[in-house]
């Protein structure tokens, strides 16, 4: 079966410092406060790059997400 998934990018200009805004995205847990159809966010392990959550949905699906890359102030990557 072939995979037609792309990547899915939004930019918005947000009134805040890098500091500040990293400081949000970067707490373990953060979908329970920011993301619209995040039905809860549990952490399994939290440690930047070893970072390890599950994210459960409004529609029931559940993701186990892994970080593979951290990069403080800057960004992160997973896999699901």
């Amino acid at each position: 079966m072939k995979n037609n998934s792309r990547p899915v990018y939004f930019t918005k200009k947000i009134d805040s410092s890098a500091k500040d805004l990293w400081g949000v995205i970067s707490k373990p847990g953060n979908l329970n406060f920011i993301h619209p159809f995040c039905k809860q966010n549990d952490v399994i392990e939290w440690n930047k790059k070893e970072s390890k959550d599950v994210i459960v949905y409004l529609n029931g699906l559940t993701y186990f997400r892994e970080f593979t890359e951290w990069h403080d102030e800057k960004g992160y990557s997973a896999s699901f």
